[in-house]
Formats: structure tokens, sequence, C-alpha cells
């Protein structure tokens, strides 16, 4: 899982202050190992010519500002062979993203609505509608957040408190039959886009409206896993 925006509570007047969204992608394990990541390694190779001993990864900001790897991206046609390759893996890939967000300056205006951290609150929500996209496909995952830190124990005793307790629409044996890890998995940009174990039995990955560019095709087991782009 991955946000767009901060979980602070102050400056909220301002747009960039005010709204909090947190996605997660769902991916099957097999498929991100023996095709996913495979083209977007020829991604990486065709257009950066990089070094797979000091991998790329791949962040939006940046990209959006050129920045390091990415300034060969000033030269227009890299920068087309970029487009053209990364928008066909978006439109060919097979993945479901669900994405949940707040508007904070709501959030607290709400006299009688005790809870005060946002980036739980959509986490919360995003479990519940993973878990129901499990249960839809007949299968069971985990979840792996990008790392936020000194903020990773606040985030794991959330998640704790949905496994003892679930939630509005979720009760806690439902979550825990579908999601059984009972820990996050964090990872940080550093452990690069996609590290992927092999499962036992096939399975999916998450970084979890539902977007479904191509439906995946998910077998009895799935692993969800934190998709940096």
């Amino acid at each position: 899982m991955d946000e767009v925006g901060t979980d602070g509570l102050t400056h909220l007047d301002k747009d960039k202050q005010r709204f909090l969204s947190l996605t997660g992608v769902a991916m099957r394990v097999d498929y991100v190992r023996d095709e996913f990541a495979r083209n977007l390694d020829l991604i990486k190779a065709r257009v950066f010519e990089h070094d797979p001993d000091d991998p790329i990864v791949f962040h939006r900001k940046d990209i959006m500002g050129l920045k390091g790897p990415y300034e060969c991206l000033r030269d227009v046609g890299k920068k087309a062979l970029f487009d053209e390759m990364i928008l066909k893996l978006f439109q060919d890939s097979e993945y479901t993203v669900i994405t949940a967000l707040i508007d904070k300056k709501w959030m607290v205006a709400q006299e009688h609505w005790a809870r005060n951290e946002p980036y739980h609150f959509l986490m919360e929500i995003l479990v519940e509608k993973y878990l129901q996209f499990l249960e839809r496909m007949g299968t069971i995952g985990d979840i792996m957040p990008e790392s936020r830190q000194s903020k990773d124990d606040l985030l794991q005793k959330a998640f704790d408190g949905l496994r003892r307790g679930g939630c509005a629409y979720v009760s806690a044996p439902r979550i825990a039959s579908a999601i059984r890890a009972k820990t996050l998995k964090f990872r940080t940009k550093l452990h690069s886009i996609l590290r992927v174990w092999a499962p036992c039995q096939p399975g999916i990955n998450l970084r979890v409206p539902v977007l479904r560019p191509r439906a995946a095709r998910l077998s009895s087991v799935a692993r969800v896993v934190g998709i940096l782009f």
C-alpha cells in the first residue's frame, strides 16, 4: 500500500494538506514473478540501459522531475519510448487497484467521530474491500505496505485491532480467514520494485471503487505485495 498526501491535520485549508488517499494493487505472485517483473525490467533496459546490479526504482515524483537516471527522458525519443512502453504495461497487465480517499477537513469537523488518524481509517477501508475481493475470488492474501519508518508500529497496531475486532462490515474471523499473516510486510523503495517470494502455491500480490484493466484469474492462494512505481 502507498499513500498520496500526508496524515497531518494542520493547514487543512490548503488542498495539498486537505486530502489523503491510500491505494493498493492486487496481483498474483506467480504472474508478477514470471511476467510483470520481466516486462518492467525490459522498460528499464531499453529506455534507461540500467545496470541489474544497481537497479532503478521507478518513483513517479523523480520521473516527473526528470531527476537522476530519469534525466534521459528530456530526450524526445526516449520520452516517447518510455510513455509507449509504460502505458502498454498498465493496459495489458493483470491487476486490481483499490483506492480510498478522505477529506481531512471534513473529518475533523465531525464531532461524533472519535477517529483522528486518517491513514489508519483508510487502511481499514482497504482491508475491508480487499477482503471482499479475496472472498469473491475464492483465495487468500497478505499485505505489504510501503514503510513509513517511525509510524510502522502504529500501523501494525491498527491492523492488529482489525484482526481482533473486525470493522463495520467485516468480522474479525472473516479477516483472519482470508488475510492470514498477522504482521504487515513493510518494505521501502530501496527494496526495488517487486520483491516476490515463490509461494507454495500460485498466489496474488497487493499495494490495496475498484479498477480492473484486465480481470485477473486467481488460483487458490494469494499474496499481496507493495508495488513501488
